[in-house]
């Protein structure tokens, strides 16, 4: 056995070769993508909705019932709070989709990795604490969150649930296709034979390619959908009542007499005239 093959496959590459992979190229055309759609947004139909006016194209009017749609989803979702999020979400997830479909135009898929899909669920983790502190003060908060002392071990589960979630979906669609890949389109062995059922069918290579490619993209974007609404839940959940911590401590003070209204207890006596008389 010649070591000198296994010395050349172990020699590492250099760093600057990240660059030129196909993973690294997918990523600034999503980038790209995503930038176009933002700013096509913000003065096709945002600045003209400051302006009173009305998006003119076509092509326009349909992304200003995306973003609508999408916006007002959020707001049924979030119960109305942190409507300041709602860009951020719009954004991202047009990001994961973008990257759910550049393989379409051969590249490699960004949340293949978990490289790519744990920083965005980490991003999360720490808004989470920001809101609940942001909203409750951080004593208000330790009390919401840590009510159970279970929830200082299962309060990291929002990072592995989520970026393991779109990692797997994504990794699974790419494993799946390679192998539905090789079925279709065969396998050369050593003598030049190739094992395929296309051999019996021939009109499948075309088909089967294009049905596996559609369920593919459909399922990360769904992946990508679900992981926004996640976003948006573990926000919600954790969101107090006002930023302001005067308001939060008027707001303490309302609710501490609702309560000592609603827990007095009226005692009537009798006095030796036999009139009643109450007390609280």
């Amino acid at each position: 056995m010649d070591i000198s093959l296994l010395l050349e496959v172990a020699e590492p590459k250099p760093w600057w070769d990240v660059f030129a992979s196909s993973q690294f190229l997918g990523l600034v055309m999503t980038t790209f993508f995503t930038m176009v759609l933002l700013i096509s947004l913000y003065f096709g139909v945002i600045k003209k909705q400051k302006n009173g006016q009305a998006p003119t194209s076509k092509i326009m009017v349909l992304l200003e019932m995306y973003f609508t749609a999408f916006t007002d989803l959020l707001d049924n979702v979030m119960e109305g709070k942190n409507k300041w999020s709602q860009p951020y979400l719009f954004t991202l997830f047009n990001f994961i989709l973008f990257n759910s479909l550049i393989p379409w135009l051969g590249f490699e898929a960004a949340p293949s990795t978990l490289m790519f899909t744990f920083p965005l669920a980490l991003i999360t983790f720490i808004i989470i604490y920001v809101i609940g502190i942001g909203t409750m003060g951080l004593v208000g908060f330790a009390k919401h969150k840590y009510k159970n002392p279970m929830e200082i071990i299962l309060q990291f589960t929002p990072i592995l649930s989520m970026s393991i979630r779109l990692f797997a979906a994504t990794l699974a669609g790419a494993v799946i296709g390679n192998i539905v890949w090789i079925i279709i389109w065969g396998i050369t062995s050593e003598a030049g034979e190739i094992s395929t059922i296309t051999l019996w069918f021939p009109a499948l290579q075309g088909t089967w390619k294009w049905i596996w490619s559609i369920a593919d993209t459909a399922l990360s974007a769904l992946q990508a959908f679900v992981f926004i609404m996640l976003t948006a839940i573990f926000w919600t959940m954790e969101t107090g009542d006002t930023w302001s911590s005067k308001e939060r401590k008027s707001i303490k003070q309302e609710k501490n007499k609702t309560f000592k209204k609603e827990t007095t207890v009226e005692i009537f006596v009798g006095d030796e005239n036999g009139e009643w008389e109450s007390y609280n």
